[in-house]
């Protein structure tokens, strides 16, 4: 998306380096999703962590996927905060994430149901739901007790959740 006073000339897509660079100097907090469901990527993970390492940036990255696999690889190399990414309701999403070691579950907001905001409460998992770019939906997911919302909106998203602080 160009933004004002962009043109897609301005646009371009930053190699890993650089944009852990750039996060370092604010105090953001990302989601870094590995697309590794379709198509394997062997070694990735190994090669993210010891980036986010690099930058000295494990406090301020979640690692998430579609691929638990690739999850339970991160988890294998590191301390990092992990989620899981769904795109179907599952069934105690809490159970699931503690007795697998993600602290995170990110399902597709559409898929949540009132029984899973307990759930993931009682075994003391973080909710990040995405694609939240719905003013209502977010209010409603942060009130419910989401911990982040993943969003194409940040700017809406930064409104609506200083608004709530208000």
């Amino acid at each position: 998306m160009v933004g004002e006073g962009e043109s897609k000339e301005d646009l371009f897509i930053p190699k890993m380096e650089d944009f852990l660079a750039w996060l370092q100097k604010g105090s953001l907090i990302v989601n870094m999703e590995l697309k590794t469901n379709i198509f394997p990527y062997p070694g990735i993970e190994k090669k993210l962590v010891n980036m986010v390492r690099g930058f000295s940036l494990e406090d301020r990255v979640i690692f998430s996927s579609f691929n638990h696999h690739s999850i339970r690889r991160i988890q294998d190399l590191c301390d990092i905060p992990c989620g899981f990414l769904t795109d179907s309701g599952l069934l105690r999403p809490g159970a699931y994430c503690k007795e697998r070691g993600a602290r995170f579950y990110h399902p597709n907001y559409w898929t949540l149901e009132d029984e899973d905001f307990d759930d993931l409460k009682a075994h003391g998992i973080g909710l990040n739901p995405y694609t939240v770019d719905n003013e209502e939906a977010m209010i409603f997911l942060m009130e419910k007790g989401a911990d982040y919302i993943i969003t194409n909106d940040v700017a809406k998203a930064c409104r609506v959740l200083s608004s709530q602080d208000a």
